[in-house]
């Protein structure tokens, strides 16, 4: 089965190794680098090629650019006509197949495929992709082309609607960019007190993401909300009084806890909340 990858970062590189490793031809790839594509191409046995002559080249054509320039992209290669491509494939998590109109309107096959993991170079996401759960949605070909893919990868997936797309990428977001934000805060009054991260800080972080894996999100919460412990609680805000944006998360998050906190008196509760919305300390 032939196929062709239109963009060349880290996600479109891993991916393309992968396929390659499993069987898939990779007969052409495209980056708006071309030094840098001519040397990819030649390591995969593939050509280098203009984007449109990547898709006349495939009968699978992914288009792994970045979600800006998804419809441009697909749209550039419709006005030169898709040749015998049978299907066209986005990795977006937030876009649906939507992005990809120009195809579908051609009659071909249209779904995006996204990889629910967190890449950071090459060599990290060809280790990881394989190990990472997928969505995929689009049209009916498009669909039928993307589980066929996917389990000749042998890759854990699952099926989403369009609308459903944009929430799917949000909680994604949250468990992991917006972990990333949490945690630099962290780092940050951490290394104020004159320590490492990795003198105990990653160390329980890591222990609440296996507690949670194990026993679900209500039995590993703790700490002073689930407790009901407002001078603790009082303690932090004091502390977090020169740190405005972090008191600010404090206090949201803070909230989160307390609907999670289901051994507090709806008294306890109502004190808790009312000292996690209060903007002074007295």
């Amino acid at each position: 089965m032939n196929v062709g990858l239109v963009g060349l970062g880290t996600v479109g590189r891993a991916l393309a190794s992968w396929l390659a490793d499993s069987g898939f031809q990779v007969k052409a790839v495209s980056s708006r680098n071309r030094t840098s594509a001519e040397k990819f191409a030649t390591q995969l046995g593939a050509k280098s090629l203009p984007p449109e002559q990547v898709a006349a080249a495939s009968h699978l054509l992914f288009i792994t650019t970045s979600d800006d320039a998804i419809s441009e992209v697909c749209g550039n290669i419709a006005r030169h006509g898709f040749g015998n491509c049978q299907a066209v494939f986005h990795l977006s998590g937030a876009l649906s197949s939507l992005a990809l109109a120009p195809a579908e309107k051609a009659g071909l096959g249209a779904a995006s495929i996204h990889p629910l993991g967190s890449f950071t170079d090459f060599q990290q996401a060809r280790k990881l992709l394989p190990q990472c759960w997928f969505t995929i949605e689009g049209n009916e070909r498009g669909l039928f082309w993307a589980e066929r893919v996917l389990t000749r990868l042998g890759a854990k997936f699952r099926q989403l609607s369009k609308e459903k797309k944009p929430l799917y990428h949000l909680a994604a977001v949250f468990a992991s960019n917006y972990l990333v934000s949490l945690l630099a805060v962290a780092a940050e009054i951490w290394e104020d007190l004159g320590l490492e991260p990795d003198e105990g800080l990653w160390q329980l972080a890591e222990g609440t993401l296996a507690n949670i894996r194990n026993d679900g999100i209500f039995h590993s919460l703790t700490g002073p909300v689930k407790r009901g412990d407002l001078e603790t609680v009082a303690l932090h805000k004091e502390a977090l009084a020169k740190r405005p944006r972090a008191l600010e998360l404090y206090c949201q998050l803070g909230l989160v806890a307390l609907d999670l906190s289901e051994d507090l008196t709806e008294e306890q509760k109502q004190k808790m909340a009312l000292l996690l919305r209060k903007e002074t300390f007295q």
